[in-house]
């Protein structure tokens, strides 16, 4: 289980992560093997608890928590 300073629940740092790997819902819905309405909704729940409005401003702030993470 992934802990972070945001709270995100498994599914939604998966989203979070696949996302913005893949930059589009639908495109990340299809790696991740869920409808990319489901996947919108993990992502923008994410997006919400991180206090966030778009997709590069999440994938700033999730890129720079896994950076501290592999060099903790």
């Amino acid at each position: 289980m992934i802990t972070n300073p945001w709270n995100l629940t498994e599914r939604e740092a998966t989203a979070m992560t696949a996302v913005i790997q893949h930059g589009r819902a639908k495109t990340a819905a299809r790696a991740m093997g869920i409808s990319h309405r489901t996947t919108e909704v993990y992502f923008c729940a994410a997006r919400k608890k991180m206090g966030v409005s778009s997709l590069v401003q999440a994938a700033v702030k999730w890129d720079r928590y896994l950076r501290e993470q592999v060099a903790a």
